[in-house]
């Protein structure tokens, strides 16, 4: 029986958190393939030298039969043979849970259920090479952390070193991935956005321009609906629950696009993160949901 304990392990773990799920992978196992949305994606992960995990999921009808499900989609990724081999977790948070170990590795162990919490279905695929030492990580440690957070509730955020939560009724609209930049906009029903950007190591990114500089910025698609900023103000910015100094501007709209209501005048907040080395950048229409995204970055496993 998988037991889902909610700290992560205490070493060489990181959090990986992406559209409700929650779960504690090695910390040399990177994302390298992120498709989809809270309804049906796909997250790939891999260390220097081959995949190590996938992580499927998909929105199911509440009529469906987990069981039956999970065990369609063992047997689509490993066979009807091996399939058959597949055990029961038992765990009321995972509705119709199988688990299978490959019994001589190399080969791939495969894990398949409905969340208890949203009726979504996920499977997950581990790449191991034998059954000693890290490779035992797959049920003992990923599987045991593994859950899944309520669309009605506050979801935390962590991927590429950019760790957020965001509060109950906000969606991610789109994300961008840089090397050392990472951004995630939110979008809540009412046409509020939040946009947060995480730029690091900070001591790079400041040696090439100031923080006055980083928050005028504008990017190109930005650049059509917004004239650029001219004058920037001190603020305090409450992070982690610690009052930092930042910076604030605001984005004014272009007169020609009066008519788009989605080109409201936006308040841009930066801050410069000195304890992680990251600057941290976040825009939105709405100030106040802007200074609530920011206060939970960084805030780790235990925020």
């Amino acid at each position: 029986m998988l037991t889902v304990h909610h700290q992560l392990p205490t070493t060489n773990s990181q959090l990986l958190a992406w559209h409700g799920w929650r779960l504690s992978v090695p910390d040399d196992w990177n994302p390298v393939k992120v498709e989809g949305d809270a309804g049906a994606g796909l997250l790939l992960l891999a260390d220097l030298e081959r995949p190590r995990l996938g992580v499927r999921w998909k929105s199911l009808s509440p009529k469906a039969d987990a069981h039956a499900w999970a065990l369609r989609s063992i047997t689509e990724e490993i066979g009807a043979l091996a399939a058959a081999e597949s055990r029961p977790t038992n765990d009321p948070a995972w509705r119709g849970g199988l688990l299978y170990t490959e019994p001589d590795p190399p080969g791939r162990d495969v894990f398949a259920a409905v969340s208890a919490a949203t009726g979504r279905g996920v499977q997950i695929v581990h790449h191991t090479r034998h059954r000693q030492g890290s490779d035992r990580r797959f049920a003992d440690e990923i599987l045991a952390h593994l859950s899944d957070t309520p669309a009605d509730q506050p979801r935390e955020w962590s991927i590429f070193d950019l760790t957020c939560r965001s509060p109950a009724g906000w969606r991610l609209q789109w994300y961008r991935f840089h090397a050392g930049d990472v951004t995630l906009a939110f979008a809540r029903r009412d046409r509020t956005r939040v946009v947060l950007r995480q730029i690091g190591p900070a001591t790079l990114a400041l040696s090439r321009q100031p923080l006055e500089a980083w928050i005028k910025q504008l990017d190109k698609p930005t650049s059509k609906l917004y004239r650029p900023p001219t004058a920037t103000t001190p603020v305090a910015v409450t992070l982690r629950t610690q009052p930092l100094r930042g910076l604030t501007t605001i984005l004014r709209r272009r007169k020609r696009l009066f008519w788009a209501v989605f080109t409201r005048d936006q308040t841009r907040l930066a801050v410069h993160d000195e304890p992680r080395n990251r600057l941290l950048i976040a825009q939105s229409d709405d100030e106040a949901a802007a200074r609530t995204f920011l206060s939970t970055v960084g805030g780790g496993a235990d925020q």
